[in-house]
């Protein structure tokens, strides 16, 4: 690692790392959606939005990838770190 603050790099991984278990929790919610007749796939169906999933399911999927996005956001800042400032247009790209 090429950054002079290898602990507060180490520490946007972790923040990040957590953060991408965050998103995974969130997908899994979307994937125990149960089954319906009128399913034809996974992208078709609106049953969480129908009103007898649960109320509270949407706001913890949502929660659940908002939280998971910002900490995410960690992972880009430590990558962003570890680049050489010779290559100073792919620091600016990403």
């Amino acid at each position: 690692m090429k950054t002079e603050k290898p602990k507060k790099l180490i520490r946007w991984c972790i923040l990040g790392a957590v953060g991408c278990g965050f998103m995974a929790a969130g997908d899994w919610l979307l994937g125990c959606i149960p089954l319906q007749q009128t399913d034809t796939g996974l992208f078709n169906r609106a049953y969480y939005l129908s009103g007898s999933y649960g109320p509270w399911k949407p706001v913890l999927t949502v929660g659940l990838g908002a939280v998971g996005g910002f900490l995410y956001y960690f992972v880009v800042k430590a990558l962003n770190a570890d680049i050489d400032t010779k290559y100073r247009k792919t620091k600016i790209i990403q």
